[in-house]
């Protein structure tokens, strides 16, 4: 303890007054025995030994009373080792730089959050800095945002901005605040220019650090870690993927999950899944520091564009107890179905077995409706409804539908063709030419014995689940007629099956932004036995799945906050909305429409986007999700002294970020505390006084 003026505590002195008169008192005049109140005072002694040690704690009380008085005049105060700020001890430039990334979210002991203490605290240092100070304030969000343009000596305006300050979903960009504190500091007419950065000292938000200065005059640096040392535990999901399970042929789907356990004993808990009213939990053991997953298959009660959630019970981080998906490959494929050979009978029926293996059952979970109409009831509306065209041994369109259908292919539609009797050379060659894979050459080729499929590419999406089986039935079926391909022509081609023979069976063909997939022998049992075989159902789910854009990586794939989301623009849209996760809706016009894709960025909160084309009144819609960056929930700290020792100009001292002997000493007045207490002495010592009378 030291004093501002310590030669008034000489005056303590005077509590010895009343030990004094304490003692005057004490004599007594000459006792005289007076037997008629003898009786009366033996009786009452200890009343006299009660009013004995009342008068004892008035002397004491008193005492303290007079001793305090000059103690006060002392101005006693206290000192402890505390960072010691520039614009509080002489005039400076000050650029308060706050971070308030998703870590700075987390709770601490009294229920505040860190960004809460940093921003008392920043608080704290304003009402501190010196009239002639000037100060301003940066957010580190990404990228940076200058909450004021130039330095300001407004105080009440620096503490109303702090006091609007909330927690982002993004990572904070320290050295990008750093270099725009610098551009601000240009402007200061003060010789001593300072930074101080509030942070939490997560080690994730320093990766990579380097001197971010490009002046000469760089301004000095302090570092402020608000956790002040916290112990910091957390379990956070940290990935969720979301894909067709069984071949994307029916209605189930694998959620995995990847949950971070950043702490010191093991997580034991639930993980749970919520797609729409559907709700699955499982339970997950991960080791202290270290990543688990847990992958749930989920069959849902119906198909179409959904959005989902993933939770962990709530911890001192909220912000990645929870994450959301889009699943977007579960969409009901429209197939049209142009039967070019229908037969009373059924079974004689070109499209008898194409019906079976589009619609197998009404509990298979097939997400694949058709709609099947003769070649002359073939009509332009009908195409921009559906999603899949199959020709099925068709002989020929007029020249609308055919303008038509290459229209609709060319921007975006899947076409199938199959052959038959009714395909022939002279015909598809000239009125489908422009869809055509490659151009017929011989539409009646017999083969005795039978040829067999063979070869396969596997990696195309539509025959992976035949490139891992060797011995499939597909393979065993015997072909007897094909139709014969030109193969001098194979620009933009793909061969997906072959004959034995080596003459093209499957063959796909890229139109724009469309597919074109023929198929050179029939869709039913006349040309060959493929109908017959396990093969078929699969292969041709598989086909029209493909074609349709369903077994593509899904366009709603998650990004992290802040990252630009490219939307892929069907042809001719007239206008583009985004619905953000708060509800607020950003439409997108004119030249950012130009181009095959839009590019959104307002992406600075996490959860699902639904973005919504509209094309001569009929509108498409998809979501995607962004999330909180994964780094977020890895809590370790960096040492604060190694940070300052790299952002700090050559020769600048460092402060100490340890209480140490050594460190800059913060005053503490303890004399008002001596006053109050003055006055509550004073209260005792007329109630004791009042009692002893």
């Amino acid at each position: 303890m030291e004093f501002d003026s310590p030669t008034y505590l000489w005056g303590m002195v005077a509590a010895v007054i009343p030990l004094l008169l304490h003692l005057i008192n004490r004599r007594q005049a000459q006792v005289h025995d007076f037997a008629a109140i003898e009786f009366l005072l033996a009786s009452n002694r200890h009343v006299a030994r009660r009013l004995k040690l009342k008068q004892w704690l008035l002397m004491f009380v008193r005492m303290v009373l007079i001793a305090a008085l000059p103690m006060a005049f002392a101005k006693p105060f206290t000192t402890s080792p505390s960072v010691t700020l520039v614009g509080t001890t002489e005039p400076a430039s000050v650029v308060f730089v706050i971070d308030p990334s998703v870590s700075m979210g987390y709770q601490i002991g009294d229920g505040d959050t860190l960004l809460e203490r940093a921003l008392q605290r920043a608080q704290d240092i304003v009402r501190d800095l010196r009239n002639e100070s000037d100060a301003a304030v940066i957010l580190a969000t990404s990228p940076p945002t200058a909450l004021t343009q130039r330095l300001s000596f407004d105080r009440q305006e620096i503490m109303k901005l702090l006091s609007t300050v909330e927690l982002s979903q993004g990572r904070a960009d320290l050295m990008g605040a750093l270099r725009l504190a610098e551009q601000i500091l240009v402007e200061s007419g003060h010789a001593r220019r300072e930074v101080i950065l509030l942070s939490d000292g997560q080690s994730t938000e320093w990766e990579g650090a380097s001197r971010p200065w490009s002046l000469d005059h760089a301004p000095s640096v302090t570092v402020v870690d608000i956790s002040g040392g916290l112990e910091r535990r957390n379990r956070g999901i940290v990935g969720v993927a979301a894909e067709p399970d069984g071949g994307g042929i029916g209605r189930n789907v694998r959620i995995t999950v990847d949950v971070l356990n950043d702490q010191p004993v093991a997580f034991e808990d639930n993980v749970t899944v919520k797609i729409g009213q559907k709700t699955v939990k499982g339970f997950l053991r991960i080791p202290p520091f270290s990543e688990g997953k847990k992958i749930f298959t989920i069959r849902l009660p119906d198909m179409g564009l959904k959005t989902g959630v993933v939770e962990l019970a709530p911890d001192e981080l909220p912000g990645d107890d929870s994450r959301h998906f889009v699943i977007d490959f579960l969409r009901r494929v429209h197939v049209l179905v142009v039967n070019g050979s229908s037969r009373t009978v059924p079974y004689k029926d070109e499209a008898f077995f194409l019906r079976a293996a589009l619609q197998p059952g009404t509990d298979s979970g097939s997400r694949i409706t058709p709609t099947y109409v003769k070649p002359d009831e073939l009509t332009p509306r009908q195409l921009e409804v559906v999603d899949v065209v199959i020709l099925a041994n068709v002989s020929g369109l007029d020249r609308p539908q055919v303008d038509a259908l290459t229209t609709w292919v060319q921007r975006g539609g899947g076409l199938f063709i199959t052959a038959g009797e009714n395909v022939t050379e002279g015909v598809y060659n000239d009125q489908l030419r422009a869809l055509l894979p490659l151009p017929i050459r011989d539409s009646a080729v017999v083969s005795d014995p039978p040829v067999f499929f063979t070869g396969g590419s596997t990696s195309h999406p539509a025959m992976s689940p035949f490139s891992r089986l060797e011995t499939a039935s597909l393979f065993s079926a015997g072909t007897r007629r094909y139709v014969l391909l030109d193969t001098d022509s194979t620009a933009n081609v793909e061969v997906l099956l072959s004959f034995t023979g080596g003459a093209p069976a499957l063959v796909e063909r890229s139109v724009d932004d469309g597919k074109v997939v023929m198929f050179t022998t029939s869709i039913d049992r006349d040309w060959t036995d493929l109908p017959f075989k396990t093969s078929f159902l699969p292969l041709v789910q598989q086909l029209v799945l493909h074609l349709a854009r369903r077994l593509d990586p899904p366009d709603s794939r998650s990004i992290t906050v802040g990252e630009t989301r490219r939307i892929h623009l069907e042809r001719q849209v007239g206008t583009l909305e985004v619905v953000r996760p708060n509800g607020q809706v950003v439409e997108l016009q004119g030249d950012a429409l130009a181009g095959d894709e839009a590019i959104f960025q307002d992406t600075d909160l996490a959860g699902v986007y639904s973005v919504t084309q509209t094309n001569d009144g009929s509108k498409t819609e998809k979501r995607f999700a962004v999330h909180i960056d994964p780094l977020e929930s890895n809590l370790r700290d960096v040492d604060i002294s190694d940070i300052q020792a790299i952002i700090n100009p050559p020769g600048t001292p460092l402060v100490p970020t340890e209480q140490t002997e050594s460190s800059p000493q913060q005053r503490d007045d303890i004399w008002p505390m001596v006053l109050i207490t003055l006055f509550g002495v004073l209260g005792v010592e007329t109630w004791l006084a009042w009692q002893a009378a």
